[in-house]
């Protein structure tokens, strides 16, 4: 990480930060450079919750350097601590196209275990749509996996409401995983 870099999360922590157990968490964006850092956070969370992500472990594990810099580049946020250890990540696709361009899409939400009920998915998810929100994004979607009832749970707090069921959406292992589709609407 450069010397600028630290010092402006140095700042956030001291100005702008909220206090988790021992740790202050920072919510940044990472840099191209840093693309280890978001690699290795999204190989756990598909290793850990593979019902919950699109593609496999083996898939990700097998992406070129240049495929993971490129993903950084879709409105992606990390949540780091005071250790500089990422242990949160979300991101949204937003489609150009005229007619969609006010509506975005969640992809990569994930907090590890350990920093789990502490609310850094809420500031996550809060940072996520403030920055959205200044884009004129007025939609928000998502799908989630029907069986995690924790972050079902955190969107419906967030404002989230089931909109529709996507059916037999992963197949893994020989099971079929249904998803719920959510939305929010953003209000600026």
């Amino acid at each position: 990480m450069d010397t600028i870099r630290y010092f402006l999360m140095v700042i956030t922590f001291l100005i702008g930060s909220t206090q988790y157990g021992n740790h202050s968490i920072a919510i940044v964006t990472l840099q191209e450079n840093e693309w280890h850092m978001y690699r290795d956070i999204r190989l756990r969370a598909v290793k850990e919750i593979p019902h919950a992500f699109g593609s496999t472990y083996k898939e990700e594990l097998q992406m070129p350097e240049h495929e993971w810099k490129r993903r950084l580049k879709l409105n992606m946020f990390f949540a780091v601590d005071g250790n500089n250890k990422v242990v949160g990540m979300i991101g949204a696709a937003v489609d150009p196209r005229q007619k969609v361009k006010h509506t975005a899409f969640i992809i990569s939400f994930y907090v590890v275990p350990e920093s789990r009920n502490q609310g850094i998915g809420l500031r996550l998810l809060d940072h996520l749509v403030s920055n959205l929100a200044q884009k004129n994004i007025k939609n928000l979607y998502l799908k989630v996996t029907v069986d995690q009832q924790a972050a079902i749970k955190l969107y419906k707090k967030f404002g989230f409401y089931i909109t529709g069921v996507s059916e037999n959406e992963y197949l893994i292992n020989n099971t079929y995983y249904d998803q719920y589709i959510m939305t929010k609407h953003i209000n600026t």
